[in-house]
């Protein structure tokens, strides 16, 4: 659920670190976001095209000492690719932090690893936009003329002698 929903990704963390031995207050917290789920299912991601450069925003936030039980820090990342949110994280840090400063530190290193992932995984798809005349996905979406099935079929690397 947390795949395609950010706006649970705290909400999931939170509870699923009481699946072992669940209290009342658990079931209750468990309803409530059914209940928020079941009122929202209209909401969802939504990918568009802004701009013709490609930028990458991130935001990252921990708490400090936010879990009531063992006293660890939260760390919270999204990334947004040109405004649409493709990558985000919430989990408990795996160690209690002596200072707030340390929590963030923590966090930011977190959401530095997402983001350099994320920026290798951009440069190796190497997207870019070719002309018409270039494209050999022309092939696919209309009838071309022989020179140009040809000539589609060489980009793609496929032999036609």
């Amino acid at each position: 659920m947390v795949c395609s929903r950010p706006d649970i990704a705290h909400a999931i963390s939170v509870l699923s670190r009481y699946m072992s031995n669940p209290g009342k207050e658990h079931w209750l917290a468990m309803k409530h976001l059914l209940r928020y789920l079941k009122g929202t299912t209209y909401v969802g991601l939504m990918y568009c095209k802004r701009g013709s450069s490609v930028l990458v925003e991130g935001y990252v936030h921990s708490d400090y000492a936010g879990d009531k039980d063992s006293k660890k820090s939260t760390t919270a990342y999204q990334f947004l690719i040109n405004g649409n949110c493709v990558s985000w994280k919430s989990q408990l840090q795996l160690v209690v932090m002596l200072s707030i400063v340390e929590a963030e530190y923590i966090a930011a290193i977190e959401a530095v690893k997402e983001g350099i992932w994320i920026q290798g995984l951009l440069r190796e798809l190497h997207v870019f936009q070719v002309s018409t005349d270039d494209n050999p996905a022309d092939c696919g979406t209309k009838v071309v003329t022989l020179g140009k099935f040809r000539l589609c079929l060489k980009l793609l690397g496929v032999d036609a002698s």
